[in-house]
């Protein structure tokens, strides 16, 4: 069969969102949004086994990212890190819109959404230079802090990493909402 087009992939209908997707996919949802808006995903001692778990696999896509995107050149080596941790959820939610996964889509986009506050969190790193980096690694390797440099944007970290910040918990809680209409509005077509 020929591949959709644009068109018909924005107004084709999803896959329903069954209760045994729906009520487990909206409580890990709640349990991330609980847990993030506790602890840093980025270390903290006191973290869930949850949160840490995310953020090796954020961590793992973030250095895989500097090698894709190293071929590139130095500034988007730099920043395949963050790339590379953004692109691969952004993949997830693409192939399941593609393929009309409604509660696969929301996984992706949710995940996608919760990287920004891992970023957020590296960019508000920039001057502060507190978190450690892989292989005790120093400043000089603080990819932020050298993209700031180089933009000439450094004093503005903790401005930029809040507005970043801001659009990931945005986006989290858009995607949280619209799975649950989505849930919603197909229990009440059965």
């Amino acid at each position: 069969s020929p591949a959709p087009t644009i068109g018909s992939l924005l107004t084709a209908p999803c896959t329903p969102v069954s209760n045994p997707v729906g009520i487990p996919l909206s409580i890990l949802f709640a349990l991330l949004v609980y847990f993030l808006s506790q602890y840093s995903v980025m270390g903290n001692s006191n973290e869930s086994i949850l949160l840490y778990l995310l953020h090796q696999t954020n961590l793992a896509f973030h250095e895989t990212g500097h090698i894709i995107f190293g071929i590139f050149g130095r500034v988007i080596s730099i920043l395949g890190g963050s790339l590379g941790q953004l692109m691969i959820p952004l993949l997830v939610s693409g192939h399941f819109w593609y393929q009309r996964g409604a509660a696969g889509f929301a996984f992706g986009s949710f995940w996608f959404f919760e990287n920004f506050l891992d970023v957020a969190h590296y960019m508000a790193d920039a001057r502060a230079l507190i978190l450690p980096l892989i292989g005790g690694l120093g400043p000089e390797a603080h990819d932020w802090r050298n993209l700031f440099m180089e933009w000439g944007v450094l004093r503005h970290d903790t401005q930029i990493a809040s507005w970043v910040n801001t659009l990931g918990w945005i986006g989290m809680l858009w995607t949280w909402l619209w799975l649950i209409r989505r849930w919603i509005s197909d229990r009440k077509k059965t």
